[in-house]
């Protein structure tokens, strides 16, 4: 029996940045909470997503850009480092990118939404670009 601990991101990218060979990713996802009175009201969770593979890092630092939506998946990885004491670290390791808008398209859509009966069936994953990594 295989036993793993996995995690899956669906969210805006906040920023990319480039920590010596990794690529790491802020990624905020909103989650709706109901409130008291009945009214639902966003809460942003920001995720920092480790990216390992050169290829992908490639990808991510010329496509992908403040805004975008994307969806990835990966492993969760146990860590720990000393400062003065050990601080225990949960690090998010992505094995799967697939950008699925740009902000761009984002901002336009809530522009110009079409008439119900013209619009664009929902983005799929398997029309996505998504870059799989070893």
């Amino acid at each position: 029996m295989i036993n793993e601990a996995e995690f899956r991101i669906l969210g805006r990218v906040g920023h990319v940045t480039t920590v010596g060979a990794t690529t790491r990713v802020s990624i905020c996802a909103n989650y709706r909470v109901q409130q008291r009175d009945g009214s639902y009201v966003d809460q942003p969770h920001w995720n920092t997503v480790t990216v390992l593979p050169e290829n992908v890092q490639a990808y991510i630092m010329q496509h992908v850009n403040d805004g975008d939506l994307v969806l990835v998946t990966g492993r969760l990885c146990e860590g720990s480092y000393e400062d003065g004491e050990t601080r225990y670290t949960v690090d998010l390791i992505a094995t799967q990118f697939c950008k699925l808008a740009s902000k761009r398209s984002a901002d336009c859509a809530a522009a110009h939404q079409p008439s119900p009966e013209r619009q664009a069936p929902e983005c799929s994953i398997g029309r996505a670009r998504q870059l799989q990594m070893a």
